[in-house]
């Protein structure tokens, strides 16, 4: 945090926009580009020190802080693979699908694959990821599970933060609309892709 305070005051390439604030001795900065990674920083805040200084309070990496994403889908009292799990990552895609029993009573194994992930699908997926915002989210929306419906669950990791919300429908999620659509388009994908490799087994 030092060598951001110290670039701020020494190098030039810093700079900020969008939106600034300044109250009671503490500047609050929306978004300030930096010469290194990540290259932005959000929702920086800044104290005037007695001497002058501007010691730096806080900051957040925006898109950057994100480590994980998963989303996923289980069925209640079904039988067969009713539950997905996608586990999105900078580096891989990871694919679980899980059963508690079969028509016949027997225990189905969990099967998974994974496939690597391009830097163009991770930052298509987490520009549109504000975790400020999804942080306040409610845990819950609509009733998941009820009456033998499904669950969907989206969870983030962020930094060192985690949130998880679960939601009956894909409609009550509209607050997180792009970001919702982007991540069940990747999930589709993969399993579909998912798909067409049992039928080869």
């Amino acid at each position: 945090m030092r060598y951001l305070v110290l670039l701020f005051y020494f190098v030039s390439s810093v700079c900020f926009g969008q939106s600034a604030s300044y109250k009671d001795s503490s500047l609050s900065i929306s978004e300030v580009t930096v010469p290194f990674s990540p290259g932005i920083v959000h929702d920086v805040q800044f104290k005037l020190a007695e001497d002058g200084r501007w010691d730096l309070l806080n900051y957040s990496n925006g898109p950057a802080g994100v480590r994980k994403v998963r989303y996923g889908v289980s069925g209640n009292f079904c039988s067969g693979y009713c539950s997905t799990l996608l586990e999105v990552t900078k580096v891989v895609l990871l694919l679980t699908r899980s059963a508690s029993f079969s028509d016949d009573g027997q225990t189905l194994p969990t099967i998974s694959a994974n496939t690597l992930n391009t830097e163009e699908s991770w930052n298509s997926l987490v520009k549109l990821i504000d975790f400020a915002f999804f942080e306040k989210l409610p845990n819950g929306f609509g009733c998941p599970g009820c009456a033998d419906g499904p669950i969907y669950f989206i969870e983030i990791y962020y930094e060192q933060k985690y949130k998880r919300i679960e939601f009956e429908k894909e409609t009550d999620v509209v607050e997180i609309k792009a970001f919702y659509e982007k991540l069940k388009a990747i999930s589709d994908e993969q399993t579909i892709k998912f798909n067409q490799a049992l039928e080869k087994l």
